[in-house]
């Protein structure tokens, strides 16, 4: 904003006493322009979140910022469909750029690319994007399934048997990832049962032998 003062003058060229002037005051105030795109803070964003996360549980944040002002300053944010693989799992919020888990996300263990939008309100509005990683990691919520020998089941072999004859293989899955889904095998130490001791069990192939 800037204050002027003006002043009208009569009878130019005369001595003051016989000039007459009246002062006047004007203030000009400079319209901004929306010239400035929103920036955000960082260009990529990296982020995780638990695959068993509550609905509308925020992991992360991202911040623009614009170098007008007024309308043309305030900045609303919002995922771009067009650009991201996650869209529908995802939410920002438009004000505080605070995001949230959208919907279950039990299962979807995984690296999603998430593009997010930052537009201002001028006229016409300008925008500019971000991507946020984010890391849906698993969580250790399936115990191991033993699929063979069966429940309860018998295996007969000779008394004569040798030291380190193969016995059976026990085999087992885990639908947990990485090492929440990595079985190892042991013998369950009881005081009231010792004839695992006449038993080895390899802990990572399942091979029973005997001892």
């Amino acid at each position: 904003v800037y204050d002027i003062t003006i002043e009208a003058r009569d009878n130019n060229g005369a001595p003051a006493s016989q000039q007459r002037q009246t002062p006047g005051y004007l203030q000009i105030r400079l319209k901004d322009v929306n010239d400035n795109s929103p920036r955000f803070e960082q260009d990529l964003y990296m982020a995780s979140t638990l695959e068993n996360a509550n609905l509308n549980s925020a992991f992360a944040t991202v911040r623009a910022y614009d170098s007008d002002a007024g309308l043309n300053a305030e900045i609303s944010y919002s995922i771009d469909p067009a650009n991201s693989n996650s869209s529908n799992m995802f939410v920002v919020h438009p004000t505080s750029g605070a995001v949230t888990v959208k919907t279950s996300l039990q299962g979807k263990m995984g690296l999603y690319a998430v593009t997010i939008l930052a537009t201002d309100r001028g006229s016409p509005p300008l925008s500019n994007s971000t991507t946020l990683m984010v890391t849906v990691q698993d969580v250790n919520d399936n115990p191991p399934r033993i699929t063979y020998p069966a429940v309860n089941a018998t295996i007969s072999i000779l008394e004569n048997v040798t030291v380190g004859y193969f016995v059976t293989q026990v085999v087992a899955s885990d639908a947990d990832e990485g090492i929440n889904g990595r079985v190892e095998f042991e013998f369950v130490e009881s005081l009231g049962n010792t004839d695992w001791k006449y038993f080895t069990i390899d802990r990572i192939a399942g091979n029973i032998s005997t001892k």
